[in-house]
């Protein structure tokens, strides 16, 4: 479905920001409430909370490994729940999935749980803990239908509430991204841009949470003195996850896209060294990341 502008409603309940969180697209009837786990018991005594509902419990983001996952539907949320914040220690939010004329039935909630964790696999930007991968109950073309749109407004309400869940960083084989054909001004948002030297080649794009390094991108192995500590862990950790694998004596080899908080942090896991991520970052112009998207911002 192409991207359309939308009006998201945020409601406070108890008019903290950072407490509980509703949120809704104007004129549907799709809602996700945000739940901290210190406002749990708050949320526990809302109607909702009694209500069925798709629900995601959610560890914080670290800068060495993604955050965690898990994915359930349930009937009554609020036992649910309960259970989760005895025995899951991992979560720190939960983000909930109603209907608001409360017409969400069980086919709709297991379809729904079913293409979440495909969808969550798929994205990859956080480690899953279900154990299994939902079930695919019987559903009509019609129900489908109605379930595909109501995973279109979750996916925006998700992100809008800092969860891109379901957000591939994957390059499509068909994108001009893949092809190196996308390196226009005019369309930034699609450049390739290269940290390339006699020893290392590796290959990324900016994205709306940091930079992506791409797949078969080369890693220096030696660390260097400057290499901050930090850079160090993700790399120890991109190792024993095997997303980073040996390449050869001098080099690992990147083997899924990896998310950096920033260019910098990018640059200097690639190069083994400190750096300036924006200006180590060139594209097939001789533009550097900073020129692009920093120098060049007239309108």
């Amino acid at each position: 479905m192409l991207p359309q502008a939308k009006t998201i409603q945020i409601y406070l309940p108890s008019g903290n920001p950072r407490g509980l969180r509703g949120a809704e697209v104007t004129a549907s009837t799709v809602k996700v409430i945000e739940i901290p786990r210190v406002h749990i018991k708050e949320f526990l005594a809302m109607p909702e909370s009694a209500q069925p509902a798709l629900y995601f419990l959610v560890s914080s983001n670290e800068e060495d490994s993604l955050p965690r996952l898990y994915i359930g539907q349930t009937d009554d949320l609020r036992n649910r729940l309960k259970k989760h914040n005895l025995e899951k220690d991992f979560w720190e939010r939960a983000f909930a999935m109603f209907l608001t004329n409360n017409t969400l039935t069980k086919t709709h909630a297991l379809y729904l749980e079913y293409k979440s964790i495909e969808k969550a696999k798929l994205a990859n930007r956080y480690n899953l803990e279900n154990c299994n991968g939902g079930s695919l109950s019987n559903i009509s073309a019609a129900t489908k239908s109605d379930c595909d749109y109501h995973f279109y407004l979750l996916n925006i309400l998700l992100s809008t509430l800092g969860q891109p869940i379901f957000e591939e960083l994957q390059v499509k084989e068909d994108d001009p991204i893949a092809l190196d054909v996308a390196n226009d001004s005019s369309d930034i948002e699609k450049q390739v841009f290269k940290c390339t030297t006699s020893l290392v080649d590796a290959r990324g794009y900016y994205d709306n949470d940091g930079f992506v390094i791409l797949k078969d991108s080369l890693v220096r192995k030696k660390n260097f003195k400057s290499l901050s500590k930090s850079t160090r862990k993700i790399k120890r950790s991109l190792i024993y996850r095997k997303k980073l694998v040996e390449h050869n004596s001098k080099f690992y080899v990147l083997t899924e896209n990896y998310l950096c908080k920033t260019p910098t942090v990018a640059a200097a896991l690639v190069l083994g060294r400190s750096a300036n991520g924006w200006s180590e970052w060139i594209n097939d112009k001789g533009e550097t990341l900073d020129t692009v998207y920093r120098q060049n911002i007239d309108v």
